[in-house]
């Protein structure tokens, strides 16, 4: 055979043999020391497998599946290097076998050294509180149960002796299996770790069970759950904080009710502020340069206000009161001033009983008077005057305020004659009046019969004092 023929049914025989190696390869997944990879691999076991992998296993380590296994294409082979556990029980320590890959669950490892957990069992890690029916993230190098303390766990008024390891007071109730409801009052706190020194205190734990309570608060009934002592405690912690002038039924620091019941009365007051006018005095100024009888607006009069404020109180909404709060003046009144004329001009006046000097003279309604008639009392008769004159003709009589000034006046009254001001009466209309006398009723009849009716009354010289004349300008006009 020529040499290029051999060289070629070389390469080709060669060719052959590497595809028949090649068809050999095996692909397997292999879980090893933390990490999963995927390997090619003529070895015929899983063995072979581990060790074309550069794997070593030890005596502790567990392979799944067994070693003398034979491999097929997508095999899972998993390597769970072994771990010695110390385990510190009551009797020393105890070394157990774990393996990596199966649950590390810290109960199931104490029971492979025979250590048994009880209520209030706590177990340590490591040196670190653990959840002994949880898996850990890893396998530990110890595992212990925690120290316990001796409780007095006291429920409602109901003392019962414990064990627990802790480290806190609600982690030792949770070992020891007491429930408890979030409302529920815990003295100390959950929060609170136990004291350090095991076995020589007793920690007392004094829990208060939350009980229901029926909140009737802005028009709508709530159901809440607390173990507060008092009214206002279980209000705040159902976030309805007496504030302002609110109250409760019971009050806010009674004991919380047996009935369960609480009312919250929403309180609120408001101010109302009414004003009513103040009349205006009147002050008098008494003007020598204007004429007696004139009167003169000097200043106009202002009405003043009177605020008063009343307190509303409202209970949900309805009113239960009205206090007055005071009064003030809130804008003061301005008296008016009138301006009186006393300027006095002597005047004369022609009668038929001759002329009279007057200073003054007023229009008057007059009616008349006698003795036996005075006082429309039959069978009654006054004879003399208010001033002690006898009762005739010359006589006049006015209301007792112009008597107390004008008593003894001169005076001419037209269709009556010259008089004096001696006598006083009581005035029935709303006028300037006189009352003329006569002796008797004969001679009122024979002298016409009747008063003068509306007449002018002239007040004749001489000019009486300052204050008589400031009366008579002070007099209403008519």
């Amino acid at each position: 055979m020529k040499p290029r023929l051999v060289l070629a049914f070389g390469a080709v025989l060669f060719l052959a043999a590497v595809g028949a190696y090649g068809l050999t390869f095996r692909s397997l997944r292999l879980e090893a020391d933390g990490r999963t990879r995927t390997v090619l691999t003529h070895a015929r076991t899983v063995a072979l497998a581990l060790r074309d992998a550069g794997i070593e296993l030890d005596a502790e380590d567990v392979v799944e599946p067994a070693p003398e296994s034979p491999v097929t294409r997508g095999l899972l082979i998993r390597v769970g290097r072994g771990r010695w556990i110390d385990v510190a029980a009551g009797h020393g320590p105890t070394p157990i076998l774990a393996h990596e890959g199966q649950p590390a669950i810290p109960a199931n490892l104490l029971l492979q050294a025979g250590v048994h957990l009880l209520p209030g069992d706590a177990v340590v890690a490591d040196g670190r509180l653990v959840d002994a029916r949880a898996p850990l993230a890893q396998l530990p190098w110890r595992l212990s149960l925690a120290p316990k303390h001796a409780l007095l766990v006291v429920r409602d008024g109901i003392g019962e002796e414990h064990e627990a390891a802790g480290p806190t007071v609600g982690e030792a109730l949770w070992q020891l299996g007491i429930p408890l409801h979030p409302a529920d009052s815990v003295q100390p706190a959950t929060t609170t770790p136990l004291a350090d020194d095991v076995g020589t205190n007793v920690v007392t734990i004094v829990i208060r069970s939350a009980r229901e309570f029926r909140l009737t608060v802005d028009g709508q009934t709530l159901t809440v759950r607390s173990a507060a002592p008092t009214v206002g405690e279980i209000l705040a912690q159902a976030g309805f904080a007496l504030t302002n002038l609110d109250y409760s039924q019971p009050a806010e620091t009674a004991s919380a009710p047996t009935d369960g019941m609480i009312h919250v009365v929403r309180v609120r007051e408001e101010f109302i502020r009414e004003q009513i006018p103040i009349a205006f005095g009147e002050q008098r100024q008494y003007l020598p340069e204007l004429d007696l009888g004139t009167q003169q607006l000097m200043t106009p009069g202002v009405y003043g206000i009177q605020e008063s404020t009343v307190r509303v109180r409202y209970e949900d909404g309805l009113e239960t009161a009205r206090t007055s709060e005071g009064e003030r003046v809130a804008v003061p009144p301005v008296d008016r001033v009138m301006g009186y004329g006393t300027k006095v001009t002597i005047r004369s006046v022609s009668t038929p009983d001759g002329t009279f000097d007057y200073w003054h003279s007023i229009t008057v309604y007059g009616s008349a008077y006698w003795p036996c008639g005075a006082a429309g009392e039959p069978g009654r008769c006054y004879y003399i005057t208010a001033s002690g004159k006898d009762m005739g003709l010359g006589i006049i009589a006015v209301t007792l305020s112009w008597y107390r000034v004008m008593q003894g006046w001169p005076v001419y009254v037209d269709r009556y004659g010259p008089a004096h001001i001696e006598d006083n009466g009581l005035n029935v209309r709303n006028e300037y009046w006189i009352d003329v006398a006569f002796p008797d009723y004969e001679t009122f009849v024979a002298l016409g019969g009747s008063g003068p009716k509306t007449t002018t009354l002239y007040f004749r010289t001489p000019v009486p004092s300052e204050d008589a004349i400031r009366f008579v300008a002070a007099l209403p006009i008519r």
